[in-house]
Formats: C-alpha cells, sequence, structure tokens
C-alpha cells in the first residue's frame, strides 16, 4: 500500500512539474499590449518620404517602425517601463549601392543610436487606440532618452504618428494637400501609418 502511495505521489509532483511552465507561457502572452498584431511587427509611414545623401542625391523611401511587444526596463533610465522595443528608420524603396555582388537599400536610422527605440504607453484607450511616446535608446539598450516622435496604435491595426525630424537626417515627408499641391516638410502631425509584412 504505502509503496503504492509512493507511486501515485511521484507522478502527482511529476505532473506538477511537467506544468510549471504554463502560467509563464500566459504571462508572456499577457505582455503583447497590442493584441491585433503579432509579437513583432512593422508599420509603414504612409507617406513617401526623401533622403539627400552627402552626395546631394535625392533618394525616394519610407519610414518604417519595427516594433517587438516586450516590457523593458533600461538599466539607466530606471524610472521608464516601456511595452516595447525595436527600431525607427528611413529605408530607400530600391536598391541604391552594391559591395561584392550583393545589393544594398540606403538606410538612414531616425533616433537612438542606430535606430533602437523603446516605446512607453502614455494614453491607454481600448475604444480608440492607444499613444505611445517614442525614446531613442543606444545600442545596448540600457539607456534612452524621449525623442520627438510620438505613435497612437489604432483599433483596426493602422497607427498614427507625430514626428518632428532632426534637420540633420536630411529626411523629409511628402506631404499632400486637398487641392492637389504638395510639399516636404521634416514634420507632420497625426501622419497614418500601416502594417507592413515582416522580413523572415
Amino acid at each position: 500500500m504505502k509503496k503504492e502511495l509512493l507511486a501515485s505521489v511521484l507522478t502527482l509532483t511529476a505532473g506538477m512539474a511537467s506544468t510549471v511552465s504554463f502560467p509563464q507561457q500566459a504571462l508572456a502572452r499577457s505582455t503583447i499590449v497590442e493584441q491585433q498584431f503579432a509579437k513583432t511587427f512593422k508599420l509603414k509611414l504612409d507617406l513617401q518620404a526623401r533622403h539627400t545623401n552627402d552626395k546631394g542625391e535625392v533618394i525616394l523611401g519610407h519610414i518604417y517602425l519595427y516594433l517587438q511587444q516586450e516590457p523593458m526596463t533600461p538599466t539607466y533610465s530606471n524610472l521608464l517601463h516601456g511595452e516595447m522595443t525595436g527600431s525607427l528608420y528611413f529605408e530607400s524603396d530600391e536598391y541604391t549601392h552594391s559591395y561584392q555582388d550583393h545589393q544594398y537599400k540606403t538606410i538612414v536610422p531616425l533616433t537612438g543610436d542606430d535606430g533602437e527605440v523603446l516605446l512607453d504607453m502614455t494614453n491607454k484607450d481600448k475604444k480608440n487606440g492607444n499613444k505611445y511616446q517614442i525614446y531613442g535608446c543606444n545600442s545596448t539598450q540600457t539607456l534612452c532618452s524621449a525623442d520627438s516622435y510620438e505613435v497612437e496604435i489604432l483599433t483596426n491595426k493602422t497607427a498614427n504618428m507625430t514626428l518632428k525630424i532632426a534637420a540633420d537626417l536630411k529626411v523629409e515627408i511628402n506631404h499632400i494637400y486637398n487641392d492637389g499641391k504638395s510639399e516636404w516638410l521634416s514634420f507632420g502631425y497625426d501622419i497614418p501609418m500601416v502594417e507592413a509584412p515582416v522580413e523572415k
């Protein structure tokens, strides 16, 4: 009888041990704040952008915000607790140069050491969408500081971005007005963003 009881206890405890990971997986799922998107997703500014390089050449492209839904507290900005991390950058639409038989696009980081960002929620609104302040971070993401970018992620898998791009980056957005006229500016308010495919 004692042997049978011991065997039952061992079976039970073994079963418990095998389920320890389930609460952790549930917790991991709960860290995804924007449930309409995958854990990793990318947004594209829905207006064309351009970059003028050091040679004076104008390169057309778009601004992208690549995001991973995972909370992070930077070591040296430990009063800041962000909901997402990722990168913010301009990328040319076409290949612009080649090296050793490989073609490359022009990429211009828009903040941080190399485009690294942390998103910190500033306003939670289940009905209309959540607003985030974008922080530029160093390459190890241990230190982040607020930059002149804000994104509002809406409930229909779209977003709006308010931004002011530093002049030395030489990146501008093509604003198109109702009368058909357009203007290249380094800033914008509530510019629509759409989901873009994430390269695997």
